[in-house]
């Protein structure tokens, strides 16, 4: 018996790869797509977030803000980091935010990774 014997005339639960509509998007255009995808779904705490790095950035003489602060941020007001999860990555996104450097990250969880360092942009 064939594989395709096997398993011929028996419901696949399996999507077709041409049946996926994101099948066909680039590398770059499939993270965009999930990324606002995570950003939707985890709103309402992106935003506290995204409050949070208002306040440090305006508290800092530099100005610059790092996504260690923002968690460490919602920490204090009692918010997990993993009720932000990938929605993460978009906390300085939307180009009222420039990168300016890299920091190493305080979080024992993230091994010493690089971060990005952000300053928000002149209005």
């Amino acid at each position: 018996m064939t594989q395709r014997e096997l398993f011929e005339g028996k419901p696949c639960r399996f999507t077709v790869h041409d049946e996926n509509p994101r099948a066909k998007l680039t590398g770059t255009e499939l993270g965009r797509d999930l990324m606002a995808k995570a950003a939707k779904r985890r709103g309402r705490v992106l935003e506290r977030a995204r409050a949070i790095a208002d306040r440090v950035a305006s508290s800092n003489p530099e100005g610059i803000v790092t996504a260690d602060q923002v968690l460490e941020g919602l920490a204090v007001e009692g918010v997990a980091a993993a009720e932000l999860g990938n929605a993460a990555g978009s906390i300085f996104r939307g180009g009222s935010w420039e990168c300016v450097g890299w920091r190493t990250s305080e979080r024992k969880s993230n091994h010493g990774r690089a971060l990005r360092a952000w300053r928000k942009r002149p209005e």
